[in-house]
């Protein structure tokens, strides 16, 4: 499944936003690339915004290019900086997917730290908090989806159900404690259909940016094929809003159908027919012919379109969801059954998804991470950088993912320190590896 990917890297200088913007644009071979102030970034912060990129080397070879122009116009990075990454997927994330991946990064976060800079490891950084800190991997993420209509196969980017859309949003809200600033945000997923990941240093080199990237694809891709592959996958047989007869409704629920129908000012007369034929069909449901047939009045020549019945059920929904914020009722949703072409009224009680809700937690199952290793599934020059980086940060060669900022250079000239510069001049670094004996030996390797 083909992958894209977007970055932002966040960088400060003496250029304005308009004339880095220009310079970008002027370039050959660059998509619609954005420049935008950010005022979390030291001085004068700027974050270039790239276009959805392909997973292959000609995207890759934007970033090069964008990189080579922010060097030449002396843009610096510093603590303050950081640079994200956005992956979404060809036919969009499942609910699955998504939860496999971010316990699948948490499960590894200890390790991956060791590939980052003191900063931006554990929770040292607000911007970039652990996984593990976040209730959605303290919790059984599938509890936070499945109490609502989403299941693990559920795509939550599917634009053509804006119910399926506000269910996913409201799940990932709650389930992410309504922050997106972890290492692995999923309230992206909400607004751009993307998984975001934020851990990494500011940074404009390329070798760093690209990388990372293709380690973040290629730990995506091991995620999903784990997923599809494992025999103890997320388990969601079991429906949170297990669907009980309308007669068994409670009153409550009875009369949320009642007042819609009455004198409800959130309906018109039609809306109101519409609901009272699905409601009057019960759980055989009724289908979008029928209910075609049953509107038209007797002397009318013309029927009212299916797009348009299709519309006033969307308006239904809307004033249920209304009725449940006003009155606190019970969940009741009109479901459209694709295979029939019906629609029905989907009810469960608070009690039917809390005695759900516990035989869920009994039985839910994850995909098995043991036996797994963070490199598995990465190509190999990815996994000597990754590795000649981890050298460089343990041995304090690289205390940061950063160049120092002027004033930090003249200090550590006075106390006698090494500077990551003058490391990478006497040192033979290169994109794979050092040349000096001491990233020569195997502990390294």
């Amino acid at each position: 499944m083909p992958y894209k990917f977007g970055v932002e890297i966040e960088c400060f200088g003496r250029i304005g936003k308009d004339a880095l913007q220009s310079a970008i644009d002027n370039a050959r071979g660059l998509g619609t690339w954005e420049v935008k102030y950010d005022g979390s970034v030291t001085g004068n912060g700027l974050e270039v915004i790239s276009p959805p990129l392909a997973a292959n080397n000609r995207s890759f070879k934007q970033v090069e290019k964008v990189c080579k122009i922010l060097q030449d116009k002396g843009l610096k990075v510093d603590r303050s900086c950081g640079l994200h990454v956005h992956l979404s997927r060809g036919d969009g994330w499942t609910v699955g997917q998504v939860a496999t991946i971010y316990r699948r990064y948490g499960h590894f976060e200890r390790e991956i730290d060791e590939y980052h800079s003191q900063s931006r490891r554990r929770s040292v950084n607000q911007y970039c908090q652990s996984v593990n800190e976040n209730r959605l991997t303290r919790a059984n993420v599938g509890n936070h989806f499945n109490q609502f209509t989403i299941r693990d196969n559920d795509r939550l980017q599917n634009y053509n159900s804006v119910y399926l859309r506000r269910d996913a949003t409201t799940a990932l809200m709650r389930a992410t404690n309504y922050d997106r600033y972890y290492k692995v945000n999923l309230q992206s997923l909400s607004l751009h259909g993307t998984i975001e990941f934020r851990q990494h240093a500011g940074t404009i080199d390329k070798d760093k940016i690209i990388n990372w990237t293709k380690f973040l694809i290629e730990f995506c891709q091991k995620s999903v094929s784990m997923l599809e592959t494992d025999s103890t996958t997320f388990n969601s047989n079991i429906s949170i809003n297990t669907p009980v007869s309308t007669a068994q409704m409670t009153s409550s629920a009875r009369n949320c159908i009642t007042r819609l129908c009455g004198n409800s000012f959130l309906l018109n007369a039609k809306q109101k027919a519409i609901l009272k034929m699905i409601y009057d069909a019960g759980n055989d449901g009724i289908k979008l012919s029928t209910i075609k047939a049953n509107l038209r009045m007797p002397g009318q020549h013309r029927s009212i379109a299916e797009g348009t019945i299709k519309s006033y059920i969307s308006k239904i929904r809307r004033a249920i969801d209304r009725q449940h914020n006003w009155y606190s009722i019970s969940e009741i949703k009109i479901i459209h059954n694709d295979s029939q072409n019906k629609y029905t009224i989907q009810y469960s009680s608070q009690r039917t998804r809390q005695a759900a809700l516990r035989l869920q937690n009994q039985n839910i199952n994850w995909v098995n991470f043991s036996g797994d290793e963070l490199l598995a599934g990465i190509n190999q020059q990815t996994i000597e950088f990754m590795k000649h980086r981890k050298h460089l940060l343990s041995n304090s060669i690289d205390s940061e993912s950063v160049e120092p900022t002027e004033p930090t250079r003249r200090e550590n000239r006075r106390a006698g320190r090494i500077t990551p510069s003058a490391v990478a001049a006497t040192h033979g670094q290169t994109a794979l590896g050092c040349a000096c004996t001491t990233c020569a030996t195997a502990s390294h390797r």
